[in-house]
Order: C-alpha cells, then sequence, then structure tokens
C-alpha cells in the first residue's frame, strides 16, 4: 500500500486507488523532529458502486419509457378514431332526422 499512499507536510494524507478490500482499521504514527510520536487509529470504510446495477437501472428506465411512450401512442390512436366514429355518427343523425315537409295552404 506505500505505493498508494501520499503524504503532505501539514500531515495530511491522500489514498489513491482505494477499493472495498482497503476497508478496515489503520494505526497512523506520527513523529516530531524531535523524535516524540503519537498514534491513531483510522477507520476506513469504501463502498464501490456496481456498474452492473447502473445498467440495469439504466435499461429499467429506458423500457419504462418506450412503454410510456406505447401507451401514450395508442391512446392517441384511440382517440383520433373515436373522434371519427363520433364525427360520422352526428352525420348519420343529421340525415335520418331531417324530413322534408310539405306544406299546405289551409283556408280559415
Amino acid at each position: 500500500m506505500e505505493d498508494r499512499v501520499c503524504t503532505f507536510d501539514n500531515g495530511s494524507i491522500q489514498l489513491f486507488c482505494v477499493g472495498e478490500r482497503d476497508s478496515g482499521y489503520y494505526v497512523i504514527t506520527a513523529t516530531e523532529s524531535l523524535g516524540s510520536s503519537q498514534f491513531g487509529t483510522i477507520m476506513l470504510h469504501v463502498s464501490e458502486i456496481l456498474y452492473e446495477d447502473l445498467h440495469f437501472v439504466a435499461v429499467f428506465l429506458a423500457l419504462l419509457g418506450a412503454v410510456a411512450a406505447v401507451l401514450i401512442s395508442l391512446m392517441w390512436v384511440c382517440n383520433r378514431c373515436a373522434y371519427k366514429f363520433q364525427r360520422k355518427r352526428r352525420h348519420k343523425l343529421k340525415e335520418s332526422t331531417t324530413e322534408e315537409i310539405e306544406l299546405q295552404d289551409v283556408e280559415c
């Protein structure tokens, strides 16, 4: 792990390429120039994002979007069919209810 650790003059450290296998407790020793030392413990917990899970979520969202698009298209087609059916029905009703009535003169 020494090749993946960088120390700085202010006492901080930087770890490179950490993974779940690096999780655990670490004992840190800080030594001053006069020779006195201080010990400390650090608990490191690393959680990796599994790209398979993200891939599953992306595919699931794409599938939901496709299903939504199909349903919206079907609703649009049904709406258009209902509109045409209503227009035809209104036209037939107009034709069947209009009759010609011949008026006759009535003498009083």
